[in-house]
């Protein structure tokens, strides 16, 4: 660990925006706090008045507890508390979250834009943290920084949105390091666009590879997401593509559930789908529109193009269900997504006018969907059917109508939190 303090001379020294940012603030807006660091004495004493102030038992008194955390930060810069040891910067946390629980959102931003910092700085000079030290500052790096964007967003969602990558970057780089094989992965992300995901059938993992991302992995791949999340409220939804496929393949080979890795598959499939509306939207105004391999397309062209994407990605969920082992399947995460990808198929047919297919399939997502307790799935589904049934009967009346806006289909959801339900609060703990 950090060097300890030495003897006291006489001196207390971070979506829409989207909704997949409002679940990432569900699993980010908490934290506990506990008392078992090694806390100078005079800094405990400090500690202690705080967290009686901010409990029960001193009346939720998140004030006199600021007042009281302040004061023991300033102990703890007496004594010589090392800044980033978890002791210092848990100290910083709790001012943070009383700053936002007093409604003081832009002071709590500052002491967690002042922390990511001094993480940063330390973790890109090599002869600050030791080696074994880094895997564990980085974890609590991204944990900074995520709370960090999520607040920045609500005012600048691109500036979010840049600083949280150089956060995760760091992370992936680290990652990296730890075996060619996975420095090739990493390194190579950006090159292919691949809905081709290694995942494996039989559920046995590698553990070398799996290792490499420990203990970070969670709040890694938490943070792309909330990447994800922030570039489709930019605007930027081909980024957030690749940035999601990049995450499903490291995923395979990070440890992940299957059922996990297929939800990210399918979530990937669902920001397709989202691309391919607003390329429709695009050629209705008739924008021009430069592909990813920068030639000038149509923009029905690119449309028809990502809808394909689409397809292929719920096609591939559901074929890779029907290829895993029978104690793999009968995971109840794994029944969400196949009624989920189900449900993309339907949507998709819907898009495209061929209403028995559609029909067939919204009613296979809505028996999935009942069959697993998804009661908002069921729920969409019958809304669905519901119009799909009306526009069939009013195609048979020879009403003269256009079937596609009478139906209006809606999007694929997108549930970028569900990817990974690891509980991450922000936390002072080792």
């Amino acid at each position: 660990m950090f060097p300890p303090p030495p003897p006291r001379k006489s001196r207390l020294g971070r979506i829409l925006l989207y909704s997949g940012l409002v679940a990432m603030a569900a699993v980010y807006g908490y934290w506990k706090f506990v008392t078992y660091h090694n806390f100078p004495p005079e800094v405990a004493d400090k500690l202690r008045q705080g967290l009686y102030a901010e409990g029960s038992a001193g009346g939720f008194d998140y004030k006199t507890a600021l007042f009281h955390y302040l004061e023991a930060l300033e102990e703890a810069d007496k004594v010589g508390l090392h800044a980033l040891s978890d002791e210092y910067t848990g100290l910083q946390l709790k001012i943070a979250e009383m700053y936002e629980k007093l409604g003081m959102k832009n002071e709590a931003k500052m002491v967690y834009k002042e922390l990511g910092i001094a993480y940063i700085t330390a973790l890109t000079d090599d002869n600050v943290i030791p080696a074994e030290l880094r895997p564990h500052i980085i974890q609590r790096d991204l944990r900074v920084a995520l709370k960090t964007a999520y607040l920045e967003s609500a005012t600048n969602p691109q500036l979010a949105k840049i600083g949280l990558m150089v956060h995760f970057r760091l992370a992936q780089d680290e990652v990296a390091k730890k075996s060619p094989e996975l420095a090739k992965m990493i390194n190579g992300s950006n090159k292919q666009r691949n809905i081709n995901i290694p995942l494996s059938l039989d559920g046995e993992v590698n553990n070398d590879y799996a290792d490499a991302w420990k203990p970070f992995r969670d709040e890694l791949f938490n943070a792309r997401d909330m990447f994800v999340a922030l570039c489709i409220a930019t605007g930027d939804i081909g980024l957030a593509i690749q940035t999601k496929l990049t995450s499903t393949e490291w995923m395979a080979v990070s440890g992940y559930d299957a059922s996990e890795t297929l939800m990210s598959f399918y979530n990937a499939g669902a920001i397709f789908y989202l691309q391919a509306e607003e390329l429709e939207v695009r050629d209705h105004e008739k924008k021009p529109t430069i592909s990813s391999d920068g030639q000038i397309k149509s923009a029905a062209e690119l449309a028809q193009i990502s809808m394909g994407q689409a397809n292929a990605c719920f096609s591939a969920v559901l074929s890779l269900i029907k290829k895993l082992p029978s104690r793999l399947r009968r995971d109840s995460d794994i029944d969400d997504v196949q009624a989920l990808a189900t449900y993309g198929l339907g949507v998709i047919a819907l898009h495209k006018g061929n209403l028995d297919k559609a029909s067939d399939l919204l009613r296979e997502a809505r028996l999935r969907a009942k069959g697993c307790g998804y009661t908002d799935l069921a729920k969409n589904a019958d809304i669905e059917l519901d119009k799909l049934e009306k526009a069939i009967q009013d195609r048979k009346d020879n009403k003269d109508i256009n079937v596609l806006e009478e139906v209006k289909p809606v999007s694929p959801a997108i549930s970028l939190a569900s990817d990974a339900k690891k509980n991450l609060p922000i936390t002072a703990e080792k």
